[in-house]
């Protein structure tokens, strides 16, 4: 499951739909989400729109306006705009995503992995998020659901090609098990992956 449906958030879905993923797409912004559940991508991006058709088709992506009815998911993603204002970052749309990630995995039974691709500073995910999963579900982050920091070096105009031709995957969190699933997740890629602290 992927909050935001922005660049970043967008390209990911269509590509892990791509690869045989079961991918649910949550934004808030209606406009989008009827683009994307009619085949079209909202904001123009060399080859995204024919993989939004291809994952409609074969039933691999949908896309909705919130989390109701989600009873489990393996890996939730947190996409979602961080803009700046005079050099300060407003994480309002990650911590609600956060918020609302932490209800959904405070029922499952699983070991759901919450990994982070929204352009925060350093500190964010085990400062800030980590404790807004962690209130919200009443679990505990590496021992009940894992939390991780996966970074995106897309480019605008070619997003696409470079999700599907990464050089390098990291993948920042503190337990083995988050990183084995992450890294399984990512199987279809053969590029360096490199583990390190969020």
């Amino acid at each position: 499951m992927i909050f935001g449906a922005g660049f970043v958030g967008l390209v990911t879905a269509a590509c892990f739909a791509n690869n045989g993923h079961d991918v649910i797409c949550i934004d808030p912004d209606e406009h989008k989400i009827n683009s994307i559940n009619s085949g079209r991508a909202p904001f123009y991006e060399v080859g995204l729109e024919a993989l939004i058709q291809e994952g409609l088709n074969c039933g691999k992506l949908r896309s909705q306006l919130d989390s109701a009815n989600i009873n489990r998911a393996d890996v939730f993603f947190i996409a979602t705009g961080t803009p700046t204002h005079n050099g300060e970052i407003n994480l309002d749309q990650t911590k609600e995503a956060s918020e609302a990630i932490g209800k959904l995995i405070s029922d499952m039974d699983n070991f759901p992995i919450v990994a982070i691709k929204s352009t925060v500073v350093p500190g964010t995910t085990s400062n800030v998020l980590s404790s807004i999963l962690e209130k919200e579900s009443g679990k505990t982050a590496g021992k009940d659901f894992g939390l991780c920091m996966n970074p995106e070096f897309l480019r605008e105009g070619t997003a696409v090609k470079d999700f599907q031709n990464p050089d390098r995957i990291i993948i920042g969190c503190t337990d083995s098990s988050t990183y084995k699933i992450m890294q399984s997740l990512y199987s279809n890629y053969m590029c360096d992956f490199f583990n390190t602290t969020p």
